[in-house]
C-alpha cells in the first residue's frame, strides 16, 4: 500500500514522504494511529501542504524534546531490587522499570525501547543510562538503585571509603604477620646459634680434657719404661759380675 506520511514515524518514514508499506503494517498500526494517509490522488494534490505541517511539527516537536532532554538531565532515578546472599539481584533491572519511573516523574511517556545503560544493573549502585529522542537529541540520567533483604529492608552496602579502610586493615594485618613470622624466625635462628656455640664450647671442652688425661698416661708409661730398663740393665750388671 502506498502511504502519505503525516508525521516522522522512526524507522518508517517523515512527514510528506510518499512510500509503499506493507498493507498489514498500514492498516493495523499508521492508518488507525492518523500517522499516515492512503496516497490516493486527492491526497497527493495536498503533498506539500503535508511536507510543510511536518515540517512545522517536526520544529515544535525538536524544541519539546530538548526541553525535555534538559529536565531528565537534571533528575535522578531510584529503584530498589532484592538482593541475594552474594549482594547481587535476583535478576537485573531492566529499562521497562526506569521508564515507567521516568513516567511517574515527568509525566511523559518514554518508549523503553529508546533507552540504553552502560552495564547491565545487577547490583546496588549509580548507573548511567542514555534516552534516544528523535532528530539526535539525548539524554543521559543517572539511575541509583538500592537493595533490599527480604523483609524489605535496605542494604547498606560497603562505601569506597569503607573499602580502603578495610585494605589497609588486612594490609596491616598481613604486616603484622610478617614482622611476627619474622621474629619467630630470628628467635629460631639465635637459639639455633646458641645451641651450636654451646655444643661446640662442650666439645671443646671435651677435647682438651681428654687432651689432659692423654697427657699425664703418656708421662707415666714413659716413666714405667724407663723404670724397667734401668732394672734390666741392673740385671744384666749383676749377672755379669757373678760371672766374673
Amino acid at each position: 500500500m502506498r502511504v502519505i506520511f503525516l508525521t516522522d514515524v522512526p524507522g518508517s518514514g517523515t512527514a510528506g514522504e510518499v512510500k509503499d508499506i506493507k498493507n498489514g503494517y498500514a492498516r493495523n498500526y499508521l492508518l488507525p494511529k492518523q500517522l499516515a494517509i492512503v496516497a490516493n490522488h486527492d491526497q497527493l494534490q495536498r503533498l506539500e501542504a503535508i511536507r510543510k505541517a511536518g515540517e512545522e511539527h517536526r520544529i515544535r516537536e525538536e524544541k519539546d524534546l530538548r526541553a525535555l532532554a534538559e529536565q531528565l538531565s537534571q533528575i535522578s532515578v531510584s529503584l530498589s531490587a532484592r538482593v541475594g546472599p552474594t549482594g547481587r539481584f535476583y535478576g537485573s533491572v531492566t529499562s521497562s522499570q526506569i521508564a515507567e519511573e521516568l513516567h511517574n516523574l515527568t509525566e511523559r511517556d518514554i518508549d523503553r525501547r529508546t533507552i540504553t545503560l552502560d552495564n547491565p544493573i545487577e547490583e546496588p549502585g549509580e548507573y548511567e543510562a542514555t534516552i534516544h529522542f528523535p532528530q539526535g537529541i539525548t539524554a543521559a540520567i543517572k539511575v541509583v538503585v538500592v537493595g533490599q533483604d527480604i523483609y524489605g529492608r535496605v542494604v547498606e552496602m560497603p562505601t569506597e571509603g569503607s573499602l580502603a579502610s578495610s585494605d589497609e586493615s588486612e594490609a596491616t594485618e598481613d604486616n603484622t604477620q610478617l614482622t611476627a613470622v619474622a621474629e619467630a624466625s630470628d628467635e629460631t635462628e639465635a637459639t639455633e646459634d646458641d645451641t651450636q656455640l654451646t655444643a661446640v664450647a662442650e666439645a671443646s671442652d671435651e677435647t682438651e680434657a681428654t687432651a689432659d688425661d692423654t697427657q699425664p698416661s703418656a708421662v707415666a708409661q714413659v716413666s714405667d719404661e724407663a723404670e724397667a730398663t734401668e732394672d734390666d740393665d741392673q740385671d744384666s750388671k749383676n749377672e755379669t759380675n757373678t760371672l766374673s
